[in-house]
């Protein structure tokens, strides 16, 4: 049995930089483990419905997730401005994509 498509089973990648999931990582959770200046995520651009991002502060330097060019980044029922940002260890957020195609919306309920 694939590990990686149990239920509740996440690839884990650490980012330092910029990163920008294509499709094929779906469902990968992203930490921000060894950063020294702040990394950011960049929401897929014309998602498939369902597709989700999770992101994790495990060092104390920003991690910024931003959606991609004309997709709308919801916070509950907040539309965020452009993205949402945390430097607090601990803080994490999964990214669902409510809708999807042209103008998707990505909604969370972030512990950022």
């Amino acid at each position: 049995m694939n590990v990686s498509k149990q239920r509740g089973a996440f690839v884990v990648e650490a980012n330092t930089g910029a990163k920008s999931p294509s499709a094929l990582e779906n469902g990968e959770l992203y930490t921000n483990t060894g950063d020294a200046d702040g990394s950011s995520v960049t929401l897929l651009n014309d998602p498939t419905v369902g597709s989700t991002v999770s992101v994790a502060v495990t060092a104390a330097f920003t991690i910024t997730v931003a959606a991609g060019s004309g997709e709308t980044l919801k916070y509950g029922a907040t539309t965020c401005g452009t993205s949402l940002t945390s430097n607090v260890v601990g803080s994490t957020a999964t990214f669902v994509a409510a809708t999807g195609g042209s103008g998707a919306i990505w909604v969370t309920t972030a512990s950022l």
